[in-house]
């Protein structure tokens, strides 16, 4: 509701009247005395055609002013260039907003409706770009994308994300940042269909027994079985949150779970991986016998996390080269479960194009076109870095730290003997539906 239009209507609607009175009312012409007792009034009108010209003028002009002052005010006049107000013009200038952080107590913007952000003392840095720091928990700037995606009310993120894009940046930079600030309590397990670093977690491994990260091989689609039963563990762990928090409830106490992070990268070739798998399965069996259908039961867990993990903090991060979740096989109503990070950089801005303004965008087509125009800018100012687009907390554009040693870093353990860095993890067969956890799963969960 705009005030100002509302009193400009009322303005018109007065000025109106007066004037339509004026050019409209009767005036007395003439009294006849030919008969006696008999008075005769004729009357005429100053101006009627001026009247009603301006009359009609003035009726279209409150209408006018009423429909503006009764129009809800936009997303785009209520926040400046899609960004919080704490997002000032010299946040997109790296040079200058290049800082340390330090956390200290929760503080959320009071604008958005969701859970306290983490508060920063700043301490300036006066070296040039190339001698900063490489932490991704000390080199970033304000807002910061790595603390909006782990305040993230939603706690699931969808990353769609080009080649070039700036996705591995990213992703390591934000499991580095949730290390630090969670001081090794959060969980990371995740799966990839391409060779990557992951800050030594490909090292590891999980609590399941499992490597830390499954590596899935297009030319093994049984590889795909591995992530299937690393998918049913953490189900079988959520459950048992469920569990506790509702005792916890009953007795009038409160539980905190330590965050656990799916990382499910290139989920499109993770689907194909499924699909291929249940092709060659049914291909060699009795048309009489179970058919596998690894691939719905791979969506299904999937899906089941989105619905129920939130809650019991486990948190899904999907990331896969198109932004629309339908072609991701998530049902298109749980796409307001997910929070959307969108990143770029000079020479991949395509992703991002396409999720701003191609079909089914992320926001409406018009907004999504200002926003990639205002994402081209900044990049053109900083094409040594990343930037991103974030819904998390409102329309923002955000610059990805300058993160040159992330690939290289291992904070999660040393790498092991060359020997041993190829060699080839070999999971059974499918689980399907009559999925049964081994003795070492029986044990921890008893």
């Amino acid at each position: 509701m705009r005030p100002s239009w509302l009193i400009a209507a009322g303005a018109i609607g007065i000025s109106g009247m007066f004037i339509a009175r004026a050019t409209h009312e009767n005036l007395a012409d003439r009294v006849s005395g030919e008969q006696p007792g008999t008075v005769e009034l004729s009357y005429y009108q100053p101006a009627p055609g001026l009247g009603k010209l301006i009359s009609l003028g003035c009726a279209i002009g409150m209408a006018g002013c009423l429909w503006k002052g009764l129009e809800p005010q936009s997303e785009t006049q209520q926040v400046s260039n899609f960004q919080s107000s704490s997002l000032q013009p010299s946040t997109f200038n790296l040079q200058q907003q290049q800082t340390h952080y330090l956390p200290t107590a929760p503080a959320a913007p009071q604008q958005f409706d969701c859970e306290p952000e983490i508060d920063f003392d700043v301490e300036p840095q006066s070296q040039p770009v190339a001698q900063k720091t490489t932490s991704a928990t000390q080199q970033t700037q304000a807002p910061n994308i790595f603390d909006r995606i782990y305040n993230n009310i939603k706690r699931h993120i969808f990353i769609p994300s080009e080649t070039g894009g700036g996705k591995t940046t990213l992703l390591l930079g934000a499991i580095e940042y949730i290390h630090n600030l969670t001081g090794g309590t959060a969980e990371f397990y995740g799966s990839t269909a391409k060779e990557t670093p992951w800050l030594g977690l490909e090292y590891q491994k999980g609590k399941d027994g499992q490597p830390q990260i499954i590596n899935l091989d297009q030319t093994v689609p049984s590889t795909i079985t591995g992530l299937l039963s690393r998918l049913h563990w953490l189900q079988k762990r959520l459950q048992a949150r469920q569990k506790e928090r509702t005792k916890a409830e009953q007795e009038g106490r409160k539980v905190n779970f330590n965050r656990v992070y799916v990382i499910l990268d290139e989920w499109l070739i993770t689907l194909a991986i499924a699909k291929e798998y249940d092709r060659i399965c049914n291909l060699s069996k009795d048309r009489q016998a179970p058919r596998s259908d690894t691939f719905n039961e791979l969506v299904a867990l999937i899906e089941s996390f989105v619905l129920l993990g939130r809650e019991d903090e486990i948190c899904l991060w999907l990331f896969g080269q198109d932004h629309q979740v339908q072609n991701a096989e998530i049902n298109t109503g749980y796409r307001k479960n997910f929070g959307f990070v969108v990143p770029a950089r000079a020479g991949g801005m395509l992703g991002l194009e396409d999720a701003l303004t191609g079909k089914s965008p992320i926001t409406t087509p018009t907004k999504g076109k200002e926003i990639f125009k205002e994402a081209e800018t900044l990049v053109a100012q900083n094409p040594d870095t990343g930037i991103c687009y974030s819904n998390i907390y409102g329309h923002e554009l955000l610059i990805v730290p300058y993160l040159p040693d992330i690939k290289r870093k291992r904070i999660f353990g040393d790498s092991p003997k060359e020997s041993s860095k190829s060699k080839v993890v070999q999971f059974p067969k499918a689980v399907g539906s009559n999925f049964k956890p081994d003795s070492e799963l029986e044990d921890y969960w008893s």
